[in-house]
């Protein structure tokens, strides 16, 4: 279909990105990274174009065009909340950690409104040392949308040593999702942490079960 488009009209941008997000899904990202490139010759102002570009750089060991796309990008869609993710990572295998909390304070400012953008402002926060500002976070998520995962989300960040913290937000999770497999996982783990490793055993067979 899509070479039957561009024999219609070779210089089709759409074509360029859809041959992109196909190579991207094969795992074939210098592909990705040509298909978007073309695109972007076409259509230079797509934000789509650089922000999945970006991705292709990233997956293709490129850090440094990453970052520059994704920047590029996030300044046309502040709102592509995966971007942030991305440079955050980037940012931790760097080891730059200013970098990293910058980026964390940057979604979360970008989203205000946003209970993911949140949770993900939490997570970057929790992986460059901040906990406290990764727990307020998630307050914020949790004050736009009570959810199980962001309760889940928040018991998996607490610290290990922080049982009643943790089962709090499990049971919390548990009470708006009884079936929920996750939240069965995590309270799984925490009787794992804790050296209740038959109460572990049960809860992951119920999780099984479902």
């Amino acid at each position: 279909d899509l070479d039957a488009a561009a024999a219609i009209d070779p210089r089709n941008a759409v074509v360029f990105r859809a041959r992109g997000l196909m190579a991207q899904q094969t795992g074939a990202s210098k592909d990705a990274v040509t298909a978007y490139s073309t695109a972007l010759e076409i259509e230079p102002g797509s934000a789509f174009a650089l922000g999945k570009r970006a991705e292709a750089y990233r997956a293709a060991g490129d850090d440094d065009a990453a970052l520059r796309d994704s920047a590029a990008a996030l300044k046309l869609d502040p709102r592509w909340a995966t971007l942030y993710l991305l440079r955050g990572n980037i940012f931790r295998r760097l080891g730059k950690v200013e970098e990293g909390l910058a980026e964390a304070a940057a979604i979360s400012a970008a989203m205000p409104d946003d209970a993911y953008a949140q949770v993900s402002a939490a997570a970057l926060y929790d992986a460059f040392g901040n906990r406290d500002e990764a727990m307020r976070a998630f307050d914020r998520a949790l004050a736009i949308k009570p959810d199980a995962y962001i309760y889940l989300n928040r018991a998996d960040h607490r610290p290990k040593e922080d049982e009643a913290g943790r089962r709090q937000d499990i049971e919390a999770a548990m009470r708006l999702e009884p079936d929920s497999v996750d939240a069965l996982a995590t309270m799984a783990r925490l009787q794992t942490d804790i050296g209740d490793h038959a109460g572990a055993v049960a809860t992951y067979s119920k999780a099984l079960a479902k």
